[in-house]
């Protein structure tokens, strides 16, 4: 599933990264979606396994240019993510693990608005999240 609404992309003044990803089976992940789609990222589902997400949508995306790329996924989905987007010069550069249901929108939200700094990507200290959903930024290495 995609959604776009353009012409939104101005909405509360956010400027939302190229694309956000989201794993439809966590609560509360719509809300995250429309918040990203009214900032006019590009905003893609998937259900549980990230492969068929990795190949088919984000790697032809960054295959040329690495762009930023937001998203919400189970722990292991984001491990998968985060070494593979390592190959296409993206690096992890925030995250938090979030609570299933409606306070993940608000959480996206200002995960958005920190995709919009002009902050340098560097790596940083990694966190382990099992299984709980997680909110995630994966920037272009600077440099």
């Amino acid at each position: 599933m995609q959604l776009g609404l353009p012409g939104s992309a101005h909405a509360a003044g956010i400027a939302a990264p190229p694309m956000f990803v989201f794993d439809r089976s966590i609560e509360g992940t719509a809300d995250a979606a429309y918040a990203a789609a009214e900032a006019g990222a590009r905003v893609v589902s998937f259900h549980h396994d990230v492969g068929a997400l990795w190949f088919d949508v984000i790697e032809p995306a960054v295959r040329h240019a690495p762009v930023a790329i937001a998203g919400i996924s189970y722990g292991g989905a984001f491990f998968a993510l985060d070494h593979l987007a390592r190959d296409h010069r993206l690096i992890c550069t925030a995250r938090a693990a979030v609570a299933p249901g409606r306070d993940i929108g608000p959480a996206a939200t200002a995960l958005l608005r920190l995709s919009s700094s002009r902050r340098s990507a560097t790596d940083n200290q990694r966190a382990e999240y099992g299984d709980a959903p997680v909110l995630w930024l994966l920037q272009p290495i600077q440099g």
